[in-house]
Parts: C-alpha cells; sequence; structure tokens
C-alpha cells in the first residue's frame, strides 16, 4: 500500500471517529460503533486491493489457486514440512470461492476482526490504536504476508481473551496461531 493509500486511510479512520461520535462522549456505544467503522475501513483497504499489492502476494495467489486443486490428504504430502494448516485453510476458503480475491477478502477479515476487538477491548483512544497500526506499517504487512496476517488476527483476538477466566481460550488460540 503506498503513501496515498495510507492518508486515505487514516483519513477515513478520522471520519469514522468524528461521525461515531467518540469525540465528544467516549461510552460503549460510540466506542463499538467506531471499532466497526474503523475495522470496516480495514477490511475493505485490504480486501479490495489488486493482487499486485504487496511484494509476495501474487505467490498468495498462485498457492491458492494450487491448493484449491488438491485433496487434504495430498496438501498434508505436498506441504509437510512447511505450514501445511496454512494451505489446508486455503483449501478450505476455496471450496466456498475459487476466486483469490475471496481467499485475500477472507485473510482481511480475520485481520480486521481480530485488531478490532482488540482495540475495543484496550481503554486508549481508537483513533491513536488505529492510526498506530497503519503508521507503524503493521497493516501494511497484513497485505503482504498473508500466512502471517492470519496469524495476527488470531494473536489479537487470543489477547483479549488472556485473563483468568479464559486463559485456556486464549492460549489454545495463541497455539493456532504458531501453527
Amino acid at each position: 500500500i503506498n503513501k496515498d493509500m495510507h492518508i486515505i486511510l487514516l483519513l477515513s479512520f478520522l471520519i469514522v471517529y468524528i461521525i461515531s461520535g467518540n469525540v465528544m462522549r467516549n461510552d460503549s456505544k460510540s466506542r463499538k460503533l467506531c471499532c466497526w467503522g474503523m475495522g470496516t475501513c480495514l477490511f475493505l483497504f485490504a480486501a479490495l486491493r489488486s493482487w499486485t499489492v504487496g511484494s509476495d502476494t501474487w505467490n498468495y495467489y498462485a498457492d491458492f489457486c494450487v491448493d484449491s486443486g488438491l485433496s487434504y490428504a495430498e496438501i498434508l504430502i505436498r506441504y509437510e514440512g512447511r505450514e501445511p494448516l496454512f494451505h489446508l485453510f486455503s483449501h478450505a476458503v476455496s471450496l466456498i470461492s475459487n476466486n483469490p480475491q475471496f481467499f485475500m477478502a477472507v485473510v482481511s477479515a480475520i485481520v480486521a476482526i481480530g485488531f478490532s476487538v482488540f482495540a475495543y477491548k484496550q481503554k486508549g483512544n481508537l483513533l491513536l490504536i488505529y492510526g498506530l497500526f497503519v503508521t507503524f506499517r503493521i497493516f501494511s504487512f497484513t497485505c503482504t504476508g498473508l500466512r502471517q496476517a492470519i496469524a495476527m488476527g488470531i494473536i489479537f483476538f487470543a489477547y483479549t481473551l488472556l485473563d483468568r477466566k479464559n486463559l485456556k481460550y486464549g492460549i489454545l488460540l495463541i497455539v493456532l496461531a504458531s501453527l
């Protein structure tokens, strides 16, 4: 994602922040609305990008096309030592749609939902949290490294579960993300 797209994304965050009413009141309802809006912006920018955006996106497109034509057993054999769970996930998504753009949309949804839940649970300013996510180029990285993007989305969500009540679910999600 180039510099202009970052500026447009940050401006869309500002607009959502103002429209949601989070500027005037910082209650739960406006915070939820703000996270929903900013998360939707993240999702749309990532899901609707071209396959040429990102240095490795074309490889993921090619892998998705290959994975969609293989069975689960063939995937396990082919990718025995190289993250077979990602390729199994890729194949499962291909059962819904063979379009690689749909796969990028699913990955984008995982990142946007995971980060939005994380941001909502934090006590800080949402505009700052989302702004840092974009300006520290973490968001740009999620548009390039789709494997890592899925893991990051799961980790963001798992972090919100790391309390005494949900600790085992948080740890299970972290283990899943590591695979």
